[in-house]
Formats: structure tokens, C-alpha cells, sequence
């Protein structure tokens, strides 16, 4: 036999299938949702074309565990997944509320929602994937868009507390203000300001000024001129 004849009868090693989710599956989730959550994300991811069965059910798991826990659902309310996020439907963004009717009204997807959490339910890849796409849009609004409000609002405050310091420094400090005692007295006044108050002083009452005095009066009296000066103030 040739070298080629030789090498088809040679023993191959098995190949190794690793159970893992592959690099380029790798799932992207904001650090604010809870490991039970992360790790069923990660299987639905896995297992969406192996088993879409078994990947649909892990999303319900997903959902139900997410609306439980970003709306605080209690335990006495807790139902199936349609009865769950009927609680907090006014409570969501209208185009929330559009997506997941949407996602209900795709195959057989609404039996997820209906359905006992325990019960599995014949699902297609697509439906596999579009309820993984759900999980990644209610991680997404909810979450992470919780987690960038925070940030943003944080931002603000640091903003706010960083310019107090500079406006605290540019108003005078209470021993900075003039005291009492500080203030100029009269006597200390420049001369021109002390002349320019008695100037006042003096200007304000010119009526008294034209008052004649005793003496005047008498000479007026023996000059006849009295009648006179009195007849233009009548």
C-alpha cells in the first residue's frame, strides 16, 4: 500500500467537545443583575441550538427571576410569568410594553408566559432566540439604564460639592468684615467731604438768611422804607 492507503487506516484521537459557551457567545450582562441570573443566561446562550427546549425554559427562568427581583414582586404575588408582569405593567416604558407583546405573539412563545414555570414547552431555535433577545432587552432598560442613571446623578453631585469650596473662598469670611471701631469717624473724613456737608448744611435754609435784624428794622422805620421792602414779599 502506499503512504495514502496507510494513513486511512490509521487510529484518529477522539475529538473533545468542551461544555462551554463558546468566545463568540460569550454572554455580555451588566454586573447589577444576580448570579442565579448570569448563569441561567449563560446555559439559554449555550444550549439555544443544541437543546432550544431546554434554552427556552432557562429564559422564562430569566425573565421571571429578573421582574422578581428589579420590581421587588413578594412571594404571596408570585404566579406564573404573564400574572407577574401584569403587576408592574404600568410601571414600564411603552416601548417595553410593546416588545414583550410582540415577543408574546411569535409562535408558540405566549405558552411560556402562560404556563407553569415547572412545565417544559416545545420551542423552535427562533423562539429560543427571540426570548433570549427579551433577556437582553430587560437587562439592558432596566438594569443597566439603572445603573447609568446612578452614575450620571453621582457625576452631579461630585460637580456640585467640588464648586462649593471655590464659592465659600470667594465671600468674606465674618473676621473679615469691619468692625465698629474700623469705621471712619467725622473727624477722620477727608476735608473735602467734611466741607461738602456743611455746605449743605448752610445751603438748606436761605429763607432765614433774608430775615432782617433790630437795627435794620429801626432804620427802615425812620426811612420809610419798610412799607416798601415788605410790599414784593406780599
Amino acid at each position: 500500500m502506499t503512504g495514502l492507503g496507510l494513513n486511512l487506516f490509521r487510529r484518529r484521537k477522539p475529538v473533545q467537545v468542551k461544555e462551554s459557551v463558546p468566545p463568540n457567545r460569550q454572554p455580555c450582562i451588566s454586573k447589577e443583575v444576580s448570579e442565579n441570573i448570569r448563569e441561567a443566561y449563560s446555559q439559554a446562550l449555550f444550549l439555544v441550538e443544541r437543546c432550544p427546549k431546554a434554552s427556552g425554559a432557562l429564559s422564562r427562568y430569566c425573565l421571571q427571576q429578573i421582574v422578581r427581583d428589579f420590581w421587588s414582586i413578594p412571594p404571596g404575588k408570585r404566579g406564573t410569568l404573564i400574572s407577574e408582569f401584569s403587576q408592574v405593567t404600568d410601571r414600564m416604558s411603552e416601548e417595553t410594553r410593546s416588545s414583550i407583546d410582540c415577543v408574546r405573539q411569535y409562535g408558540s412563545i405566549d405558552l411560556q408566559f402562560t404556563k407553569d414555570r415547572d412545565m417544559m414547552v416545545d420551542t423552535t431555535i427562533d423562539e429560543a432566540k427571540i426570548l433570549i433577545a427579551l433577556v437582553q432587552l430587560l437587562i439592558q432598560e432596566w438594569y443597566v439604564e439603572r445603573d447609568n442613571r446612578k452614575k450620571r446623578y453621582k457625576t452631579l453631585e461630585q460637580k456640585i460639592e467640588a464648586s462649593k469650596p471655590a464659592q465659600r473662598d470667594q465671600l468674606p469670611q465674618r473676621d473679615q468684615l469691619p468692625q465698629r471701631d474700623q469705621l471712619p469717624q467725622r473727624d477722620q473724613l477727608p476735608l473735602e467731604t467734611a466741607n461738602s456737608s456743611s455746605e449743605l448744611k448752610f445751603s438748606a435754609g436761605p429763607r432765614n438768611a433774608a430775615t432782617p435784624s433790630d437795627s435794620e428794622l429801626e432804620n427802615a422805620k425812620k426811612t420809610g422804607t419798610l412799607e416798601k421792602a415788605a410790599s414784593p414779599a406780599e
